[in-house]
């Protein structure tokens, strides 16, 4: 069992025997990962103005002690089968101007027991590899219908790429990240944006050659783990659904390290 709470300024409270079979757990997959929110200021004008009215229109909760709801998540494929998951539970008591994550897995039986603050707004997202990833978008945890929360996750396609530099030789040897990309200044895309989601993530070969099998319906941001600092690449929907994606950088493979 995980429960989430609002304490005074913390917003994430596991009971301490629970943390203690987390940590216990060493970085497993029922390990937990806690990450806080970019300042507000990153966002772009819209971004801003969208995650603001959210939170005016539901202040945060200023009480003693939150009234917790536990509610069931369960994740199977199309047939029912339990899936080998992993889940990103975000909360926030002031519409996602800040946050907390946890990120956890459900058991072999695919469910997973959450009590959560109800006042607190809540983001779930579900990937599983090779299957379409799925997410609950930002809603506070009591306007949750009651009981479980069912996520069946369809099969993903499969996309084989290449990459290449601006010259035409081959990105050999480079981890990609796939990230989704959602409609400036919609707000539920913004905190999907800000929790970082990456859908999979890849290693080109020799030849700059890379599959993936675990890609949404949908663009791309592809992004370069070891090199943050180099601008993304775009990948439309379109693109995607052809089955067979083809990347190219507008710079030339960097001097060695």
């Amino acid at each position: 069992m995980l429960t989430f709470s609002r304490r005074e300024t913390i917003l994430l409270a596991v009971p301490p025997l629970a943390f203690a079979l987390l940590l216990l757990q060493g970085g497993s997959r029922h390990g937990p990962s806690l990450a806080s929110a970019p300042a507000l200021e990153d966002f772009g004008p819209s971004d801003e103005s969208a995650v603001r009215a959210v939170a005016e229109r539901q202040p945060a909760t200023v009480s003693g002690a939150p009234s917790l709801q536990r509610r069931i998540l369960r994740v199977s494929d199309a047939s029912g089968k339990p899936l080998a998951a992993k889940v990103r539970v975000a909360f926030s008591q002031d519409g996602f101007q800040h946050f907390e994550t946890l990120d956890v897995a459900p058991g072999d039986d695919g469910r997973l027991p959450l009590d959560l603050d109800a006042s607190a707004w809540v983001v779930l997202s579900v990937q599983a590899p090779g299957h379409v990833a799925c997410w609950q978008p930002p809603v506070t945890w009591g306007a949750l219908r009651d009981g479980d929360l069912e996520f069946e996750m369809a099969s993903a396609l499969a996309v084989d790429g290449i990459s290449r530099w601006a010259d035409g030789r081959p990105m050999a040897g480079i981890r990609l990240a796939f990230r989704p990309s959602w409609p400036p200044g919609e707000y539920a895309g913004q905190v999907a944006s800000r929790l970082q989601i990456v859908d999979e993530e890849v290693t080109t070969d020799a030849t700059g050659r890379f599959s993936c099998a675990s890609l949404r319906p949908g663009a791309y941001r592809v992004s370069f783990p070891d090199r943050p600092r180099w601008p993304p690449l775009q990948v439309t929907a379109e693109d995607l659904m052809k089955g067979a994606l083809a990347l190219r950088a507008s710079w030339n493979a960097p001097a060695p390290r």
